[in-house]
């Protein structure tokens, strides 16, 4: 009999944290809607460099400057480098919340990205994807033409990280 009961309470505190998890996913994601929204809609400056979509994935997230506290792989889609012709950002892609590029995996060749911004949306077409050694740092192929690469770890093997590459096709 009491090992019945420690198991129905394991059993219970185990449903507990997966209903509290999911739960806080949910309004983890209803927050970032709400900020995004207000971020479009004001037309002002705020502490986002902009928003990262990918509508084939149904990703739709806020980011950050390069220096704002919250431009952390742990906490949000990460921003990497910016320049006039590149873009990088890096996500997790497990299974926790903050794991945004969890199915990067599925995108298929033209797939839209896209980065919105204050005063201008740029669309990127995704065209390639290339694994790298896990080493601390990656070198991504260099292109004559404005482009951004998405990284994240590979779901298959720990010692690899994905990069994908897409081309800029349209300013609006």
């Amino acid at each position: 009999m009491v090992k019945k009961t420690i198991v129905i309470l394991f059993s219970l505190t185990f449903l507990l944290l997966y209903l509290f998890q999911e739960e806080n996913k949910t309004s983890t994601i209803l927050t970032h809607q709400k900020l995004i929204d207000h971020y479009l809609e004001q037309k002002q400056p705020m502490d986002l460099f902009g928003i990262l979509e990918i509508p084939s994935l149904n990703i739709n997230q806020p980011i950050y400057p390069k220096d704002h506290k919250e431009n952390h792989v742990d906490k949000h889609v990460m921003l990497l480098e910016s320049q006039d012709t590149f873009l990088a950002f890096a996500a997790h892609s497990g299974n926790g919340p903050h794991a945004y590029f969890r199915e990067l995996d599925q995108l298929k060749k033209e797939d839209k990205i896209i980065i919105k911004s204050i005063d201008q949306t740029k669309e990127y077409q995704y065209f390639r994807k290339e694994e790298v050694l896990k080493n601390g740092s990656i070198a991504v192929i260099e292109y004559p033409f404005s482009y951004l690469v998405l990284i994240t770890c590979s779901k298959t093997n720990d010692k690899i990280q994905e990069v994908f590459y897409a081309k800029l096709t349209k300013i609006y």
